[in-house]
């Protein structure tokens, strides 16, 4: 029960949330909430938004299908797929 009353300032009250919020943080918040928490956890804003930044980059490679590299050490690296279309191409002249 204390934990939670001392969250309370850090959850927005929607209905004067919405009416206080200049519309570039209406749209994109993230900077509002990081400014929240750094002054409720003496932290500071930048510090929130690179947690963001790799927990989002962190879900985004685990669901990410890779993908055959086209260039590796400065080289382009052949495939099946270029080798055939020089073939179309050359057949064509």
């Amino acid at each position: 029960l204390a934990a939670c009353s001392r969250a309370r300032p850090l959850a927005p009250d929607r209905e004067s949330e919405d009416a206080s919020l200049p519309v570039s943080q209406f749209f994109n918040p993230s900077g509002y909430i990081a400014l929240t928490l750094a002054e409720a956890f003496d932290t500071t804003p930048q510090f929130w938004l690179n947690l963001q930044q790799k927990y989002d980059l962190w879900i985004k490679e685990h669901e990410h299908e890779h993908v055959r590299p086209i260039v590796k050490n400065g080289e382009l690296v052949p495939s099946a797929r270029d080798i055939a279309i020089a073939a179309c191409s050359l057949r064509k002249e």
